[in-house]
């Protein structure tokens, strides 16, 4: 899979069918939860709407949202895309985690435990919206799949706990 991932995702080709996020439909009705606006802010500053598709350029490689979508084995969860990004929301439409690039995924996270994943391989970065942390899959440990599964079902809870 690895292997994939570094030959299947190269540079994003500018397409002449792209066009600013301005003229793109609004966010997904389905996530149109109050506690998803910086996110959603966030995606609609680095996403790239395809006129032509009718659909944002994708910001994830393919097997992650695979991957994303098998984390919390829940039939409550919603996965979908947003912003050309993978998601999964709780049953209120509140996303708890999400992933892009050829590895990256990330899980909302507040307070002590934010230290307690950085711990375990995540970290906190500015440029991504507060209460975002960041897994790499290259920067974990051969249970890289256990370590996000296990922050992706605290997220979960998290996120259901808040409403």
């Amino acid at each position: 899979m690895w292997e994939r991932l570094r030959i299947g995702f190269g540079p994003a080709e500018e397409s002449s069918a792209s066009h600013p996020v301005q003229d793109a439909p609004p966010d997904p009705p389905e996530l149109a939860h109050p506690g998803n606006r910086q996110l959603f802010d966030y995606f609609r500053q680095n996403s790239c709407w395809n006129a032509t598709a009718q659909q944002y350029e994708t910001r994830a490689h393919s097997d992650l949202a695979e991957i994303l979508f098998e984390l919390v084995a829940d039939p409550d969860v919603r996965k979908g895309h947003a912003y050309g990004r993978p998601v999964v929301a709780n049953r209120h439409g509140l996303i708890f985690a999400w992933a892009g690039g050829t590895g990256d995924f990330f899980v909302r996270l507040i307070g002590d435990k934010v230290a307690t994943a950085c711990g375990e391989g995540a970290r906190s970065d500015p440029t991504y919206p507060p209460e975002w942390i960041n897994f790499y899959m290259s920067r974990l440990s051969r249970d890289w799949r256990k370590i996000l599964q296990r922050w992706a079902r605290i997220s979960y809870e998290e996120t259901l706990a808040a409403r």
